[in-house]
């Protein structure tokens, strides 16, 4: 048998194989359009393809004049079946999605969309950066030892500046206390990251006795060591009762408060704690 081909069966040969790649590709590509399409610009129904824009934003008082004639009811609804109830062809619903998605009304659908979502991403951008200034605010009273009138004065001062993102609510001095819990709960919780870690080897403590309109507090304080330096830390104020006035009443009130604040076991606490006498 000669198996020997010529040089023009061989050409056709070639021009066969290559029209079959060329469709195949072809083909790949429709199918990775039609993912990109059903996944970015239509959702998926039981019966139906829809558009995510059109349905939204066709009714705008925006629309041009010259789209309207191209607004009908089923814009943006692509049918997935026949009037039979049998299933298009994938081919059909393909070229029916690229014939939306090519059409002068859906492009200013699209455009309108991304124009709202700019807009709301803007408002966003401006209530973070307005909440951020608060939290400042606050931070800069707090370090200072101020109350919530002084947080008002600071919030009253950085709306007089002139392109400064200013907060809308009249609510400042109830946001201070608000703040304040937050700023506890965040800290704390930095606080115990730190101490579990293991980061600190040693530390010890401190507990004075103050008395504040009569009240009698004991202040228990932290001293330690980290990357090279000396940190205390006001672990609590302390309400002592009747019975916690004794050795054992005081280092069971101690020991619990060090567990509460620093977030370690009564193991971790009798290998880091140093004693002196």
């Amino acid at each position: 048998m000669n198996t020997k081909m010529t040089e023009e069966e061989l050409e056709e040969l070639s021009e066969k194989i290559a029209k079959k790649v060329f469709k195949m590709g072809e083909l790949k590509k429709d199918k990775e359009e039609e993912k990109i399409l059903r996944g970015k610009v239509f959702q998926e129904g039981t019966e139906f393809l829809i558009c995510k824009s059109c349905p939204k934003y066709k009714d705008s008082e925006d629309l041009p004049p010259h789209l309207r004639k191209s607004k009908s009811q089923g814009l943006g609804f692509i049918s997935k079946l026949k009037e039979g109830g049998e299933p298009r062809p994938a081919y059909v619903i393909r070229g029916c999605m690229k014939d939306h998605c090519e059409s002068s009304i859906h492009k200013w659908c699209k455009e309108k969309e991304t124009e709202v979502k700019e807009t709301a991403k803007t408002f966003e951008e401006e209530n973070k950066e307005a909440g951020l200034l608060v939290i400042k605010a606050f931070l800069k009273t707090a370090l200072a030892g101020g109350g919530a009138a002084d947080f008002v004065k600071e919030i009253d001062f950085l709306h007089l500046i002139p392109g400064v993102t200013k907060s809308q609510k009249n609510n400042s001095k109830s946001r201070f206390f608000v703040l304040r819990d937050d700023c506890y709960e965040v800290t704390s919780g930095i606080v115990k990251e730190l101490f579990q870690s293991g980061k600190v080897t040693e530390l010890a403590i401190t507990l004075d006795k103050i008395t504040v309109q009569y009240r009698s507090f004991t202040v228990l304080i932290t001293f330690f060591f980290y990357n090279g330096r000396i940190h205390c830390l006001l672990n609590a104020l302390l309400h002592m009762d009747l019975e916690a006035y004794n050795a054992a009443g005081t280092a069971e009130l101690i020991v619990n408060s060090l567990r509460e604040t620093l977030g370690l076991t009564r193991t971790q606490l009798a290998s880091v704690l140093l004693h002196s006498a």
